[in-house]
């Protein structure tokens, strides 16, 4: 019922279903159903190899206002019709999740939301099948880690007004695709993929803050620039050509960043170093500027004074 509770305890070795969930009862705003994994107390909130391993058989559903929290999900999946975790009720949350599809082919996929729900994935680890999907649409994705083997797209964006904030996103064919306008990619790290962002021929589309590093190309569109569509504040390194069809805006940078690729840390001295987007407040006679990319430790004077994304 809506504000029940389900735990989930580790245990050595994958939990195994025979099917996915069948629950059909939604939770509510203010009751949410909360599928939670723990390591020995209910609610220490385990993160890496301590949270609890589950390898189901059909796809995970969450009903309108669920949760799903703390918990590593794998699954070896090709069709369309299975998917790992599928978020496509109403204000689904998946949070400190790991999420391994080890199939492959164009419909593997290994978690999918609608932005149209208000869907929310937030400090997630999602691994791209080969030649699939790591995220299939989502209002919001933050702080996540998604990765693949060269192949695949990272972040499939089908619907619009989607906010793809502060993630890491490499080894794959395409980091972000879009298919629909509207959206945003803002302060993410997008690294080793053959196409960084890839605008399709959508418009109003927003590229702010990120850093872009060792993509074949940076930022492409199929057809001319829409003036629609804004790039800025981004930093550009390393690539073989930066942007296609896509104009750079007044504040993007090019140069090398400095990236440390095991950790997406970049040093002192990078030039991804206040120059993000400004930020100002009320309380502050001047504006403050954050870096661009994930990483936003308070490496010079000045700086955002934000702790550094660390996986």
């Amino acid at each position: 019922m809506a504000g029940n509770t389900v735990w989930m305890r580790y245990t050595a070795g994958a939990m195994t279903t025979a099917g996915g969930n069948n629950v059909s009862i939604d939770g509510t705003a203010a009751l949410p159903i909360r599928y939670l994994g723990y390591n020995t107390v209910r609610g220490d909130a385990p993160t890496g190899d301590n949270r609890p391993t589950v390898s189901h058989a059909n796809s995970w559903y969450l009903t309108d206002y669920s949760n799903l929290e703390n918990v590593i999900w794998t699954g070896n999946y090709s069709s369309a019709a299975l998917i790992i975790i599928s978020i496509t009720n109403t204000a689904g949350i998946v949070r400190n999740c790991k999420i391994t599809n080890t199939g492959s082919g164009a419909t593997a996929v290994s978690i999918t939301g609608t932005a149209a729900k208000i869907n929310y994935i937030d400090n997630c680890d999602i691994t791209v099948p080969a030649s699939g999907k790591g995220v299939n649409n989502t209002a919001i994705l933050t702080n996540c880690y998604v990765h693949g083997s060269g192949t695949g797209i990272g972040v499939s964006v089908t619907a619009a007004s989607s906010t793809i904030k502060g993630n890491v996103i490499s080894g794959c064919a395409t980091g972000v695709s879009m298919f629909t306008a509207g959206n945003v990619v803002m302060n993410s790290t997008i690294y080793n993929c053959t196409t960084g962002i890839d605008c399709g021929t959508q418009k109003s589309n927003k590229y702010i803050g990120n850093l872009i590093d060792t993509c074949t190309t940076g930022i492409t569109k199929s057809t001319s620039n829409d003036p629609s569509n804004l790039s800025n504040y981004n930093v550009f390194s390393n690539n073989g050509t930066d942007v296609t069809n896509v104009t750079k805006g007044p504040n993007d940078v090019t140069g090398n960043a400095s990236l440390n690729t095991t950790t997406f840390a970049v040093a002192a001295g990078s030039n991804v170093i206040g120059k993000g987007a400004p930020s100002s407040f009320p309380t502050l006679t001047t504006n403050f500027a954050v870096n661009s990319g994930v990483d936003q430790s308070d490496h010079v004077a000045g700086g955002s004074g934000e702790p550094a994304f660390v996986f």
